[in-house]
């Protein structure tokens, strides 16, 4: 019985751990790819003047 326990808080830490580096790696991809634009943005306006 406590086996069971330790097996399913187990499986919710790691399913924890996985939310969260899903949440972060999406999240800083989007704000890298926010400043890629930025900057191409920033480089086309230069280019034309």
């Amino acid at each position: 019985m406590i086996g069971i326990a330790v097996l399913l808080v187990g499986i919710g830490i790691l399913w924890l751990c996985f939310a969260l580096g899903v949440f972060f790696f999406t999240r800083t991809g989007r704000e890298g790819m926010r400043i890629q634009r930025m900057e191409d943005e920033r480089r086309e306006r230069l280019s034309h003047e």
